[in-house]
């Protein structure tokens, strides 16, 4: 059975955002892009969010955690950095360059076949096992256990990295070692994507309603969330 919450128009999410800040680490200068894309139109938008703004944490915190629920709630897929941004930074949206330092080894899981619309739940199923034959292969080499989340249709996998330095040195050693993980582990069913290595990728805000294509019974709209 899949960790993955069915949405129904009843579910409130909000007690999992929090699970974003125990991935996504927050310091007094931290800056979050948040951004929507809407599932339809694919329409996307985007938002920064700076610390120093707020008079605490707490309250950088739910300011974020309110717009993700509010911009999900019209039909944004919701999506936050993965690494921290530059702290002088001052645009709209950030790119590769606006990164800082690479803190995150992110590896996304999901079906071989078209994205398109919402995983199966046998599908979900079959990345969830690839992702704990992948977390067992690496504890065996030595590596500490990742933290695991549902994206809605699929598993993610987050490494924590000792400040790679955002330059095309470590940008290449992440690209050549998520190539070699799909080679090793790669179904006809199941992939990893080798293309999230970039240092300004951006990856599923948790608590929030994952939609590609329609809703159905058998494809059904799933929320983002840590796995237990």
């Amino acid at each position: 059975m899949s960790y993955c919450f069915k949405y129904d128009s009843g579910w409130q999410s909000t007690n999992l955002f929090a699970d974003n800040w125990k991935i996504f680490p927050l310091g007094d200068t931290a800056l979050i892009n948040i951004r929507g894309i809407h599932y339809s139109s694919h329409k996307p938008i985007n938002r920064i969010f700076r610390s120093p703004d707020y008079p605490d944490i707490e309250k950088f915190k739910a300011a974020i955690e309110k717009y993700a629920e509010g911009i999900n709630k019209q039909g944004y897929n919701v999506y936050i950095n993965l690494n921290p941004i530059k702290p002088d930074f001052n645009g709209r949206a950030t790119g590769d360059a606006d990164i800082d330092y690479r803190d995150l080894l992110f590896i996304d899981i999901d079906r071989a076949e078209s994205v398109k619309e919402p995983s199966k739940e046998a599908e979900l199923e079959a990345s969830l096992e690839l992702g704990r034959q992948i977390s067992t292969w690496l504890s065996e080499q030595g590596w500490p256990n990742p933290i695991t989340t549902c994206s809605g249709n699929g598993y993610h996998l987050y490494y924590v990295l000792d400040h790679l330095e955002n330059n095309e040195t470590d940008g290449a050693l992440i690209k050549s070692f998520l190539s070699a993980l799909a080679t090793k582990f790669d179904t006809p069913e199941t992939k990893i994507d080798r293309v999230v290595y970039n240092a300004g990728r951006i990856t599923k805000f948790l608590g929030t309603i994952a939609r590609k294509g329609e809703d159905s019974p058998e494809r059904p709209y799933r929320i983002a969330r840590i796995v237990e």
